[in-house]
């Protein structure tokens, strides 16, 4: 969680740009958000706010449901 820029380069993708720390170095990795082909480059049109700062926080919770399916990922 930090305070962050965002850069929009293009139509579905993103980049959050992390502030630095006063000695000049990084507070944390930036983090890019980008469509994959074929899906929709509007899934991620909520985040197309270029030049805005703001705070970006991520969370993760593990849940327990059975049933779901995902793509294998090479190196796995």
């Amino acid at each position: 969680m930090g305070s962050v820029k965002v850069v929009a380069p293009e139509k579905g993708k993103v980049k959050f740009v992390h502030q630095l720390n006063s000695d000049g170095s990084p507070y944390a990795k930036d983090v890019t958000i980008e469509a994959q082909p074929g899906v929709d480059p509007s899934r991620v049109d909520w985040t197309q706010q270029n030049g805005q700062i703001g705070i970006l926080s991520w969370g993760f919770s593990r849940s327990e449901v059975e049933g779901l399916l995902f793509p294998e990922e090479e190196g796995s």
